[in-house]
C-alpha cells in the first residue's frame, strides 16, 4: 500500500461523524518552494503522545522536516517530498500504535 493510500484509509477511519467537522488534513504549497502538510491529532488516540521533531537537510533543494506539536503532525519538504511527508506520518503513527499498545484499527 502506498503512503497516500494509507493516509486516505487513516483519514476515512478517523472520520466518525464529528472529528471531520472540526479537524482534518491540510496540504499546501510553500513559496521556497515546497510542501506543508498538517494532520490534526486532536480527537485521536495520538493527540497526547510525546512531541517529536525530525530534520533532514541535505541541501537547499533536498530537505524534509516534521514535528508533532500542539496536537498536530506538521510536515514540510521540498517539491519532491510530498510522499515522504505522508510516509513520515505513517511511520510515526505505526510506531506509536505499537509502542503505546494503542488498540486502534489500522489499514
Amino acid at each position: 500500500m502506498t503512503a497516500i493510500e494509507w493516509l486516505q484509509k487513516w483519514y476515512e477511519r478517523t472520520c466518525d461523524g464529528t472529528w471531520e467537522h472540526v479537524h482534518g488534513i491540510k496540504i499546501d504549497t510553500l513559496d521556497n518552494p515546497g510542501w506543508q502538510v498538517q494532520v490534526d491529532l486532536i480527537g485521536t488516540p495520538y493527540a497526547d503522545l510525546d512531541s517529536h521533531r525530525m530534520v533532514v537537510e541535505r541541501s537547499a533543494t533536498d530537505w524534509l522536516r516534521y514535528s508533532i506539536e500542539g496536537g498536530k503532525f506538521i510536515g514540510y519538504g521540498d517539491p519532491g517530498k510530498l510522499e515522504a511527508i505522508f510516509l513520515a506520518f505513517r511511520e510515526w503513527i505505526e510506531e506509536k500504535r505499537v509502542s503505546h499498545d494503542l488498540r486502534v484499527p489500522h489499514p
